[in-house]
């Protein structure tokens, strides 16, 4: 049986005359009589008996009338679900970016953007840079947010390139590095080799690696309590008066973070998400 089986017998079921279904769902009587009885042979019991004054359901029929009236609210219930996940994904945008780009870097400008358009919702992808190029491919995101570019072909703006910092929770000088050693954390390929050309190029040498740690925000709670040194994007550690920080600046050869945002060539056949790259692209800072 399907949904107009179901519908059929939950209004005969409610009419008791087949006349009258046929009126209402504009098919003929000898059709509907014909769907009765493939219904009856397809369920292996009697379901109506006719009678001068239409039609009277057996025990049977009267069962399966009860649970098409079932199946008609739960399909009716099930379509309004539906069409309410299909609304709201018209109104989502997917993101794919890295913690600290979240935290620290667009979090404020999404909420923002969000304040001016109540009705967006934002599903955020915490993924490495790495990553990004398959899942806007794919269309798993919509945007992505990258702090190294590894070869996308589509549409991509740079928003920023962010100073890198050496902090710790002595002062320090520049001259000190080789003498200390350093928190090493977890962070894009690309971005951690430019760490460590800058040190090399600096230095003559690579960096004494003291502690490896998961997360920058996990790298700024070790820090405060011991003697280690960290090279973090500027804006971690931004107006927090815990630690003391150095330009990288070392001659001509300093180190910076850049962020791309990308996105599909076809990203204008969605209002909503041209809009909000036009934000970020008008807003960010």
């Amino acid at each position: 049986m399907d949904e107009k089986d179901w519908r059929f017998i939950d209004l005969l079921y409610k009419e008791k005359s087949i006349s009258k279904v046929s009126n209402k769902i504009f098919i003929s009587q000898p059709a509907l009589s014909s769907r009765l009885l493939k219904i009856e042979d397809e369920m292996g019991v009697k379901l109506i008996l006719r009678t001068n004054k239409g039609v009277e359901f057996t025990e049977a029929g009267i069962y399966l009338a009860k649970e098409a009236n079932k199946m008609m609210i739960y399909l009716s219930k099930l379509k309004e679900s539906l069409l309410q996940i299909n609304e709201s994904s018209k109104n989502t945008i997917v993101i794919g970016a890295g913690n600290y780009t979240v935290k620290y870097r667009i979090n404020d400008i999404l909420n923002n953007f969000k304040n001016l358009n109540p009705h967006i919702q934002f599903k955020i992808i915490n993924t490495k840079s790495q990553d990004i190029n398959n899942l806007l491919q794919d269309g798993t995101i919509d945007l992505g947010f990258v702090c190294n570019l590894y070869k996308w072909d589509g549409k991509k703006d740079l928003l920023e390139k962010e100073k890198v910092v050496v902090i710790s929770k002595k002062k320090i000088t520049l001259k000190d590095l080789p003498n200390l050693e350093m928190i090493d954390y977890q962070t894009d390929l690309k971005f951690k080799k430019s760490i460590i050309d800058w040190y090399n190029s600096s230095y003559k040498a690579s960096p004494n690696i003291g502690i490896f740690v998961s997360s920058l925000d996990l790298c700024l709670s070790t820090l405060i309590t011991n003697d280690y040194y960290a090279i973090v994007p500027q804006h971690l550690v931004e107006n927090d008066l815990r630690f003391h920080t150095l330009d990288t600046t070392n001659g001509l050869n300093s180190l910076y973070r850049s962020l791309w945002i990308l996105y599909r060539d076809n990203f204008q056949e969605n209002k909503l998400l041209t809009s909000l790259i036009n934000y970020i692209m008008l807003n960010f800072k």
